[in-house]
């Protein structure tokens, strides 16, 4: 027994994972009950890609001895890599226990959290992960990166499972908005509206949009909008205190710029780009001449502030700034009694009233608590706001209101660590594949490959940043670009299967369908789950004419069909099959989906059209 032992070992450690595993069979014949033999066994099984025999070697061990890290661990990735993450948890909360630092560990656990929708334990996972790095630069983006990742898995699964729905349409406006596609943001907005025109945080947004793009009227009408429904709406007001300095009337601006005072004046200091429309120097300055009449006030020397700050006044600028910061110090000691007396607080945007009122409720209903997140979310502390709309959801996993603003409490982490890396690392080669991820947002994809460049010449052994590169050449179609990139990311690391489906795919693109197929089955050897390389494994087979083939690849993969495009695939695969029911069926829901684009198309058409006679 020593001696098959001392062999499976010495194969094991020199990669002959065949071998070994002969070895520690011999072993166990003999001592079933022989632990380390399970874990090496399983761990063979694991070197080889067959994750279930190595799970099972792995829980037989664990039953023995459950305090084996390593274990626990790999049972943990390899459940994962079956598509069981709710089953992968238990085994790597164990690993943990017994190694805390593992970050192997807490990646895996993270995303088996987020595959769960366990949303508030995942991102303490993340947090976890980005303190255990000793380059602040590093920890900063990989945090942010973390929560850009929760952001896009919960617009997934509000455009995924509540697609007609305001909240899912609003979430989409937002994120397209930011990354500057404002014809985009404009139809999702529009869409939120018609599905539920009583927010008027979506009136305010799209009145912002038609501002950018200097459609007046249009922004005046959604602002007044938001206004009708809540009369405290502090982006409304700006948005029309904007259009007043735009039509040179900024006495009524200042109106607006007042109210906003009255109401919640902080907000104001998260407004640097106010007022956001380009306007002549020379019509800053008119502006700021024409309310030199006026009673000066806190309101009054912001918005001096302000127009000097847009004008570049810097010498203006300076004398107004510490006037503004004492400005909103003094309202902060002075409004707490005010909003203590107030019957609503949270009715009345007395943020940080409503938050002490609420936490001291005896009892959190739903309503209350989202509620009490967006109050969080509106004082900037956005930590305790996700937090917050995590725990609701922890109750009501189909809370649709509540999956919006986690969302928007994780992205707004996420900006303000982008932001610090950028201002404390502008050169690290993190900062420049941020700043190519931004370009992505903007469609922008030289820029976004140039910063690509930049950052592997920093961090040329991150198999990852080459694998984001080959997508952009991908995209652009530069496949021999992306091929080589590709196969650097795999002789950096052998089992990215993210990177040998990207080169199946490559080859799919330019019609090599024969080539393609071995990069898609060894993508799908390492792992299981990506739904992405079956549906494209599936197409490869139907080209080459082997629907026998492609109809378990196309039914793992049509979960992720919008189109209609797998399910007529497999109409057509089941067809050629004599599978006649399965192949109705498969039509009938292709046509479905793709109903469902034709009036998706239309109504875009008619959002088009009605916009531009706004």
């Amino acid at each position: 027994m020593a001696a098959h032992f001392q062999a499976g070992l010495q194969a094991l450690q020199s990669g002959q994972y065949v071998r070994a595993i002969d070895e520690y069979k011999a072993v166990l014949l003999l001592d079933p009950a022989r632990v380390e033999a399970h874990v090496n066994l399983g761990l063979a099984y694991h070197s080889l890609r067959e994750y279930e025999l190595a799970v099972a070697e792995f829980d037989k061990a664990l039953r023995e001895n459950p305090s084996i890290p390593g274990a626990s661990l790999f049972a943990g990735i390899d459940y994962l890599k079956l598509g069981l993450s709710a089953t992968a948890i238990a085994p790597l909360e164990a690993a943990l226990r017994v190694q805390p630092s593992n970050r192997e560990a807490k990646r895996v656990l993270a995303a088996c959290y987020l595959d769960q929708d366990e949303y508030r334990n995942a991102a303490e996972q993340f947090r976890s992960l980005s303190s255990l790095e000793s380059d602040q630069a590093e920890a900063l983006y990989v945090l942010g990166r973390s929560y850009l990742d929760l952001v896009q898995h919960l617009a997934d699964r509000l455009s995924q499972r509540h697609q007609n729905t305001a909240w899912a349409n609003r979430l989409a406006g937002d994120l397209v908005g930011e990354s500057l596609r404002l014809a985009d943001a404009t139809k999702l907005y529009r869409r939120a509206l018609a599905l539920d025109p009583s927010q008027p945080e979506v009136h305010a947004s799209l009145g912002k949009i038609y501002l950018v793009l200097g459609k007046l009227e249009a922004a005046e009408e959604q602002f007044q909008s938001a206004l009708k429904l809540d009369p405290q709406n502090e982006q409304a007001l700006l948005g029309l205190a904007e259009i007043h300095l735009v039509n040179g009337v900024p006495r009524a601006a200042l109106v607006n710029i007042e109210r906003i005072w009255q109401i919640y004046p902080p907000f104001l200091r998260h407004q640097p780009g106010f007022p956001s429309m380009k306007l002549r120097p020379e019509w800053l300055h008119k502006l700021a001449t024409d309310l030199e009449g006026v009673e000066d006030t806190p309101a009054k020397r912001f918005l001096i502030f302000s127009l000097s700050s847009v004008a570049g006044e810097e010498e203006k600028v300076r004398t107004q700034v510490a006037r503004v910061e004492h400005d909103f110090a003094t309202w902060q000691e002075k409004h707490k009694r005010r909003a203590e007396a107030l019957a609503d607080p949270c009715g009345w945007h007395e943020y940080s009233a409503c938050v002490d009122r609420l936490k001291s409720a005896k009892e959190q209903t739903v309503s209350s608590s989202l509620i009490l997140g967006k109050a969080l979310f509106s004082l900037r502390n956005d930590s305790a706001a996700a937090d917050t709309f995590a725990e609701v959801l922890s109750k009501d996993q189909h809370n649709v209101a509540a999956m919006y603003w986690l969302a928007r409490a994780y992205k707004q982490l996420a900006d303000r660590l982008a932001t610090r890396l950028i201002e404390q690392f502008p050169d690290s080669a993190r900062a420049h594949q941020f700043r190519a991820e931004s370009s992505l947002l903007r469609e922008s994809y030289d820029d976004a490959i140039n910063e690509y460049q930049a950052s592997i010449r920093l961090r040329s052994s991150d198999p990852e940043m080459l694998e984001e590169l080959s997508e952009v050449y991908l995209h652009k179609k530069l496949f021999t670009e992306a091929d080589r990139e590709l196969k650097k990311a795999i002789e950096l690391d052998p089992t990215r299967a993210r990177s040998l489906y990207l080169l199946g795919r490559s080859r799919l693109s330019q019609h090599r369908d024969r080539e393609s197929v071995p990069y898609l089955q060894q993508a799908l050897r390492m792992q299981p789950g990506l739904l992405e390389a079956h549906a494209a494994l599936g197409q490869a087979y139907m080209r080459l004419k082997q629907p026998i083939r492609a109809v378990p690849e196309l039914e793992r993969a049509a979960a992720i069909d919008s189109h209609g495009n797998l399910y007529y695939l497999l109409y057509v695969a089941y067809r050629n099959l004599g599978k006649n029911d399965l192949a109705r069926k498969a039509l009938a829901r292709s046509r479905e989906l793709r109903k469902g684009l034709v009036a998706e198309h239309q109504a875009s058409t008619t959002e088009i059209f009605e916009d531009e006679i706004h």
